[in-house]
């Protein structure tokens, strides 16, 4: 609650700014005013201080959830391990389960880092778009489909993403799996001679792992490429109709100020809609391999009985 309440404010006191800008130059500036503009410059100031504030208690409030969830979610998956039976270790790779306790981190971090930031930008979205339509009905409509052909563009590359995210785990798991074997049977490695075959493997993995990432790389850069397209071009026709219609008498100068403003909060948030996408996949695919374990069958059932 302490959070949504501090999401609230911060939003507030950046819708504020705009109009604060817009009147630093139609009324300030054009009347020559300087008391005026102290003013509005130190509302300005007042508000980055409260927004700051903010910002800092958000902060811990976040750290504490997150310690919270992430030390829960390890919790129930090791007290899980132990109600699995014997022979499941016996087929499981150590580096399999590491990867699967690593993977949490991916959920833990979507949970209260990228769903409570998206939150506050689809606040912030709604707000500001609400405004930009005050100010301009086209400008507001121009955004609105760059924003759809956006979102679209970003879904298309999602099923590609799952599978090179189940190569990356598989490469990452005997890669775990390697290093421990390395480290804790090096007695058994230098006794039998076969430190250079054991390297080799290793080296092996890691060619696999650099030739995952030079795919991912790949497919992030296409998709970043289109982004910046849909982006910047969507800026250049705002740019270009706010210019036109401050010459035309359309808008006054501070407007344009402002709806630049405008734009450029409206930017980041349609920013972050790329990363929230990737990191709610990355969440759901972690999710589904913690939960191929929980829905093991335990050793010891509760609903069967045992001789004591």
């Amino acid at each position: 609650m302490q959070l949504f309440v501090g999401l609230g404010v911060g939003s507030l006191l950046q819708l504020i700014l705009p109009f604060l800008t817009q009147s630093i130059v139609d009324t300030g500036i054009n009347t020559r005013n300087l008391n005026f503009i102290y003013i509005i410059l130190i509302a300005q100031t007042m508000l980055f201080i409260g927004r700051m504030s903010v910002e800092f208690i958000r902060s811990w409030i976040l750290l504490h959830i997150s310690t919270r969830i992430n030390i829960s979610i390890l919790t129930d998956f090791i007290i899980k391990l132990m109600k699995l039976p014997m022979g499941f270790f016996d087929t499981k790779m150590t580096g399999d389960i590491m990867q699967r306790m690593n993977d949490q981190g991916r959920i833990q971090s979507f949970l209260t880092g990228s769903t409570l930031s998206i939150l506050f930008s689809m606040f912030n979205l709604v707000i500001f778009a609400i405004v930009l339509a005050w100010y301009n009905a086209a400008l507001f409509f121009i955004f609105l489909l760059s924003s759809v052909l956006y979102t679209l563009w970003v879904i298309l590359f999602l099923k590609k993403r799952r599978v090179l995210d189940f190569k990356r785990f598989d490469i990452s798991s005997k890669n775990q799996s390697a290093m421990v074997q390395l480290i804790g049977g090096m007695q058994e490695i230098k006794l039998n001679n076969c430190e250079q075959q054991k390297r080799w493997e290793w080296e092996s993995i890691q060619a696999g792992l650099f030739g995952l990432t030079i795919k991912n790389l790949s497919l992030s850069q296409i998709q970043q490429t289109g982004t910046f397209f849909i982006n910047e071009g969507k800026n250049i026709i705002i740019t270009f109709l706010v210019a036109k219609a401050v010459i035309d008498g359309q808008l006054t100068l501070g407007g344009m100020m402002a709806v630049q403003y405008i734009v450029g909060q409206l930017n980041s948030p349609i920013d972050q809609m790329l990363s929230f996408l990737q990191q709610l996949q990355d969440a759901k695919l972690s999710l589904e391999r913690l939960n191929e374990i929980h829905n093991l069958s335990d050793e010891e059932p509760l609903d069967k009985v045992f001789i004591k």
